[in-house]
């Protein structure tokens, strides 16, 4: 559905206000609590509750090498388990089904794993299992998620519970490469096909898949015989709602435990209902625009350098930070989160980020030929990140301040997710697009090798320096390595493959009656949670 951008950002941004207005009028302790989270007058205690979460998207499968966003990681982080996880504050990796690691060459980690460890099929875990898991993953034509491991040349298992992995060239940071990489059965995975695995799947994690509704609601149940002691939550629910008004609607009703992406302007709506709190917390994911560059008709003008920092010149970040999401988000010079190596305030950081200069924009355009602009096409849909739909109009209204006509094309979730991954070749989309990507804590490799660098997943980019700072970046000791960063992003900063945004702030509306933090990462894991 194509839309002009000015009018419609300024009606969505008065409706916002009047349901803003609308809620807050209501009766501020109507809501009776939390729709499970205590088990209250049930006889449940804190050992045995359950959790609705309200969700505003599901993945398009759950196979945890083809779902992904968070929407995805929710159910793969809570059905399977992973070598190694993170800490959730994203500053530590831990042992999981790995128990320790050593790099024994520049070319070779080696994995002890943990034993006694069975699949909720009853499939024992074993180096095998690791061994097809990357098998698997790499099978050609899949479509499966490899941006993190593509250094990888090969693996094997050494015995029963060790395994090898060879990278074609040094790498030094494998171990948190491995933290979304969930283990599969591998009799279970044959047996059920990639359809059957898809939609039934196994797991060794602290849940089991009970129900998938599509579009209605996923229900976990927990794993007794879980290795790290079953959860104390003993069923999750993640009920799909797009929209968030009907996920606020649901919260003060008292349905839910847990609201996802709530728009920073309800945080005192939420505030305001009695056994509610709105939690604020930094998250992982880097909201951007991107530029396809790759194809000559999408349209051409984007492969000059000057036109694309003119789009980044034209954009006025603070304004929309400040009116769209009340001071909720953190600005970024270009993708370089403060966790990533080699980040500095006064390059990474909003010192560093493109001023907003609508005549330098004007200028840059002139200067590459057009200065009687073109006609651009912005592709988007409202669940890619936390206001994606006001921000994308937004950014359409500041494009035709500098003489651009910018199309708006809302496009459903699942669909423009399928348009973009590995959609290079098929080119369903053509300009720009909001986008957004949530690579693994302390380490930015995910999004460099999945969303810029040649060949990625997502990248609509294409630089032979850029690839080559990345390689660096892969291969050199420990202590050189923010040097490396820093070329990196003032190349990035300087040849700019998007509109460069900012790193999302997430926010909950959280029973009162359950005791959980939110994550880095952003999923939501039952084995966090206690129940007050």
């Amino acid at each position: 559905m194509k839309r002009t951008a000015k009018s419609l950002f300024t009606l969505l941004m008065a409706g916002i206000m009047v349901f803003g207005l609308v809620a807050c009028g209501g009766n501020g302790g109507s809501a009776s609590g939390s729709g499970s989270a205590s088990g209250s007058g049930s006889g449940e205690t804190s050992k045995n509750f359950e959790v609705i979460v309200a969700a505003s998207a599901e993945p398009e499968s759950l196979d945890p090498q083809l779902s992904g966003a968070a929407a995805g990681g929710n159910m793969s982080y809570n059905i399977f388990d992973f070598l190694v996880r993170m800490s959730p504050d994203g500053k530590e990796v831990l042992p999981s089904l790995a128990t320790s690691w050593e790099q024994t060459d520049d070319n070779t980690w080696r994995f002890k794993l943990r034993e006694g460890v069975t699949f909720t099929n009853g499939e024992p875990f074993n180096a095998e299992c690791v061994t097809y898991t990357l098998d698997r993953i790499f099978e050609p034509d899949s479509g499966r998620t490899t941006y993190n491991l593509k250094v990888l040349d090969s693996w094997t298992a050494v015995d029963e519970y060790t395994v090898d992995l060879h990278t074609a060239e040094p790498c030094n940071d494998m171990p948190t490469r491995l933290y979304d990489m969930a283990i599969l059965p591998a009799k279970y995975c044959e047996e059920a096909g990639a359809d059957g695995f898809g939609t039934q799947p196994v797991g060794c994690g602290p849940y089991k898949l009970s129900k998938w509704a599509t579009n209605d609601y996923i229900e976990l149940v927990a794993n007794e015989d879980y290795w790290d002691g079953a959860p104390d939550c003993k069923k999750m629910t993640f009920r799909t709602i797009p929209e968030i008004s009907t996920r606020l609607a649901e919260l003060m009703a008292g349905s839910v435990d847990i609201v996802l992406d709530l728009n920073p302007d309800y945080i005192e709506t939420v505030n305001g209902y009695e056994g509610y709190t709105a939690v604020s917390a930094l998250s992982k994911r880097v909201a951007y625009i991107g530029i396809d560059t790759l194809n000559a008709d999408s349209p051409k003008e984007l492969q000059d350098v000057r036109v694309r920092q003119a789009l980044n010149y034209a954009i006025d970040r603070d304004t929309i930070i400040e009116s769209v999401y009340m001071g909720n988000a953190e600005k970024l010079a270009t993708i370089w989160r403060p966790d990533y190596v080699g980040y500095d305030e006064k390059t990474s950081g909003p010192e560093g980020a493109y001023p907003y200069d609508p005549a330098k924009a004007k200028d840059l355009l002139a200067e590459a030929g057009y200065a009687d602009g073109f006609t651009l096409d912005l592709y988007y849909t409202p669940q890619m990140f936390l206001k994606c739909e006001e921000t994308c109009l937004a950014i359409a209204g500041y494009l035709e301040d500098i003489g651009l006509t910018v199309n708006v094309t809302e496009v459903e979730y699942n669909a423009l997710r399928a348009q973009l991954i590995n959609g290079q070749d098929a080119h369903a989309v053509k300009g720009i697009y909001g986008w957004n990507w949530g690579s693994k804590p302390q380490t930015p490799d995910g999004h460099l090798a999945g969303a810029i660098e040649t060949g990625g997943i997502t990248s609509y980019y294409s630089n032979s320096e850029v690839d080559a700072l990345i390689a660096q970046l892969r291969a050199v000791p420990e202590d050189e390595r923010a040097g490396v960063a820093q070329q990196l992003q003032a190349k990035l900063y300087e040849d700019c493959p998007y509109i460069f945004l900012w790193q999302q702030v997430d926010i909950y509306g959280i029973s009162e009656k359950l005791d959980w933090t939110p994550r880095l990462d952003q999923y939501v894991l039952g084995k966090d949670m206690t129940a007050k």
